[in-house]
């Protein structure tokens, strides 16, 4: 660490602070809806698709949330920790892009359910996605040589935090750009759903739509301040700030689907 500028170490110190946040958030979520899950799926012995979908979501994320606190915080000295400290970090790059896309397939069976099974509704929701996902493997499968190069002798003791090259940060930050895109688009036709079925007084089906309406604008206004202030990160951030914010954005979409 002795190659480290002072500024540089309260970056990464302020990376873990972040990562901590993000795990006690995922931690409190799992916690208070644990008895509403017993309730509402446990409780029923048939098992349907979006049940299975919903244990999917439920129990990958703080598994899969494991080997990343091992990025974060492992403790080593051995010799072989620059190549392990690799393949930690391509699977918290690949973690981040697969909980976005579990997040976004529940919202669009959301969307497919409140526009009456809409094969054209479905269609474009899952293009969306599709695009933007296909978009994200390719940046993360094509990272710059240079990127790994500069990263060597900066796997610190205490985790695998490394720098992140500006050219690297500006394809990241576009990528989480393409996914604030599809929470528009999502947030958009809920919207239009809402406020059409409201004009034509269907009674206790537009009391359903309002709640609904409530829930997507607050899901929506919570995922777009978290996701601009991500991007922001990646754009205007130090080399060991830039995708600080990427594990929260996770966890926090995570939060307020399952909330």
């Amino acid at each position: 660490m002795s190659d480290l500028t002072t500024d540089e170490l309260l970056e990464l110190n302020l990376n873990r602070y972040l990562q901590l946040i993000a795990f006690t958030i995922l931690i409190h979520e799992y916690c208070i809806t644990f008895t509403r899950e017993v309730e509402r799926f446990w409780r029923h012995k048939r098992t349907t698709l979006v049940a299975a979908f919903f244990f999917l979501n439920r129990y990958f994320v703080p598994l899969g949330h494991v080997p990343v606190v091992f990025h974060n915080f492992w403790i080593s000295t051995a010799h072989n920790k620059q190549i392990i400290c690799h393949h930690l970090q391509t699977y918290h790059h690949y973690y981040v892009l697969i909980v976005q896309i579990l997040v976004s397939v529940m919202l669009i069976v959301r969307t497919f359910a409140l526009y009456g099974r809409s094969r054209r509704i479905l269609a474009l929701t899952v293009g969306t996605m599709g695009a933007i996902a296909i978009v994200s493997c390719w940046s993360i499968a094509t990272k710059p040589a240079e990127t790994t190069n500069e990263s060597r002798g900066h796997f610190v003791v205490n985790g695998c935090a490394s720098p992140i090259s500006q050219a690297l940060a500006l394809r990241y930050a576009k990528d989480w750009v393409g996914l604030l895109v599809f929470d528009t688009l999502i947030f958009a036709l809920t919207l239009y759903k809402t406020l059409l079925s409201l004009r034509t007084r269907y009674g206790s089906r537009s009391s359903i739509l309002t709640l609904m309406l409530r829930d997507g604008s607050m899901f929506f206004g919570v995922m777009v301040v978290s996701n601009v202030a991500n991007i922001v990160t990646f754009l205007y951030g130090g080399r060991f700030v830039r995708a600080s914010a990427s594990l929260f954005v996770n966890n926090l979409a995570d939060y307020a689907l399952n909330a």
